[in-house]
């Protein structure tokens, strides 16, 4: 419930300040024009609180979102020269780091959970394609940013008969398996993106799936 309404805040508050922006572009009212400019900075710093106060595993990526979002808020407002694209080269650093320290930052990686019972998949600027296999799964969590994932959860056994997974997914897509013994409950938003449940349980089934989480820019499709 509390990854559903922070998404929920954070999607809606989003949109509010789209539509105020929007709505005063069309009386041609500078200050509030501008926060047209603000799009991206704003997308960035919510993704990267997203990331920081749901998912405490991806602290780091999330710091640098939120921080990369200030920056370009504060180059907007203060019209200052320069752009996202200046920052390109924190890409190679960030992938630097990672040669250097491995595991520990889980930064711009494909990262899968050697335990088959919880997924721990992180997917940025790559794609991921892997079929679960456990008779005590107990959910976890998947990020996709810039890249894709498919995950097959099909002949999977839930502990105690319902597991949570919490789906991330910004600029790319995530595809999500699960066969005819798993009812799936959707608790999934989305800013320019969605989640589309396609499942199709028996009438016999004895599992659950909750998703959870946010797509911005993306999409999450449970079949």
């Amino acid at each position: 419930m509390k990854n559903l309404s922070l998404g929920r805040i954070l999607i809606g508050t989003f949109v509010i300040l789209l539509g105020i922006s929007l709505l005063f572009q069309q009386f041609d009212i500078t200050l509030f024009k501008n926060l047209l400019g603000l799009f991206w900075p704003i997308v960035l710093v919510m993704f990267g609180i997203y990331l920081l106060v749901v998912t405490p595993k991806r602290v780091t990526l999330g710091i640098i979102l939120f921080f990369l979002g200030l920056v370009l808020g504060a180059s907007h407002i203060f019209n200052l020269n320069f752009s996202i694209w200046n920052f390109w080269p924190l890409v190679l650093i960030a992938i630097g780091l990672n040669v250097i320290f491995g595991n520990k930052l889980n930064i711009f990686k494909q990262n899968h959970s050697e335990n088959n019972d919880e997924l721990n998949i992180n997917t940025i600027f790559w794609g991921t394609d892997k079929r679960i296999v456990s008779d005590n799964f107990k959910g976890g969590s998947l990020l996709v940013a810039f890249g894709g994932a498919k995950i097959d959860l099909r002949g999977v056994k839930f502990q105690n008969s319902k597991a949570t997974i919490n789906v991330v997914t910004a600029f790319g897509g995530t595809e999500l398996l699960v066969d005819e013994n798993t009812k799936v409950v959707n608790k999934g938003s989305g800013i320019f993106g969605a989640f589309e449940e396609e499942s199709r349980p028996s009438a016999s089934a004895s599992q659950t799936l909750e998703i959870t989480g946010f797509a911005a820019f993306g999409g999450v499709g449970i079949k």
